[in-house]
Formats: C-alpha cells, sequence, structure tokens
C-alpha cells in the first residue's frame, strides 16, 4: 500500500462522507465552511484529497480543517451560506445593546425546534440539516 492510499484510508478510519469542515479551496485564503461528501482518496499527484459540498473539484486533504464551526461576526456570512446549503433556515440573532438593535447570533431552524448559536458558540452539524450548539465557555445558560 502506498503512503497516499494509507493516509486516505487513516483520514476514512475516523471521517465518513458528511464530516464537518472548513476548507480553503482558493489560494486567497477565503474559508469554505461545509462537509465533506467523499472519503478521502488517492489522487493521482500522490497526495489524497476530498470532495467537499460547495466547490466541485477536489481538495487536498491539507486544505481541510476538520470540527465544528465556531459563529463570529467574521464567519457569519460564511456559516449562513452553509446553512442554506443544508436547507436549513437560518436568520440573525438579535438583542437590544447600547439602545440599539444589533447581532449578537444566529437562529437555525424554525419554531418549535430552531437554535440559537451566539458569537462565541460553536455550531455542530450533526446531519443534514440538523444543527446543535455548544455554549460558549462561561457564556451564561
Amino acid at each position: 500500500m502506498s503512503p497516499t492510499n494509507s493516509s486516505a484510508e487513516r483520514w476514512n478510519a475516523v471521517h465518513p462522507p458528511g464530516t464537518q469542515v472548513i476548507a480553503y479551496p482558493d489560494r486567497d485564503g477565503e474559508p469554505l465552511y461545509t462537509w465533506t461528501r467523499s472519503l478521502a482518496m488517492a489522487h493521482g499527484h500522490g497526495r489524497p484529497v476530498v470532495l467537499v459540498e460547495g466547490h466541485a473539484a477536489v481538495l487536498p486533504l491539507s486544505r481541510v480543517d476538520v470540527g465544528p464551526w465556531k459563529l463570529t461576526p467574521e464567519n457569519y456570512g460564511h456559516i449562513d451560506e452553509a446553512t442554506d446549503r443544508d436547507n436549513a433556515f437560518a436568520k440573525q440573532y438579535t438583542a437590544a445593546l447600547n439602545g440599539q438593535i444589533v447581532t449578537v447570533g444566529m437562529r437555525i431552524g424554525e419554531r418549535p425546534n430552531r437554535i440559537i448559536a451566539r458569537f462565541g458558540d460553536t455550531i455542530v452539524r450533526l446531519n443534514a440539516g440538523t444543527y446543535i450548539v455548544r455554549a460558549a465557555e462561561g457564556a451564561a445558560s
């Protein structure tokens, strides 16, 4: 077995299709909040690659970070796009601060099962269109 095949097999042993990731398909470093849509495979150029939702070409595993998404004002739009691709309704979550209405997070899903993620919280994709939120450390419940 070649080193590339064993790298892909090690990846596949713990990361099935549907694994939540942040991918970097473009050289400018713009992240794509997404999930895998294939097993990793050996590519002809000697490195393991994977397909991700929202990008047509394979990506080297070196350009894919595994893990849930921590919601921030900077990545709000990217995560909103990801939930759209997943057919999960998402909308800004607002609150009154200092006499103004400001965005403080995101609502995902519709009542009665919607969830609220505030900036700093972690959004975890369980499966297509289903999410949970882990509150930020030290956040009030």
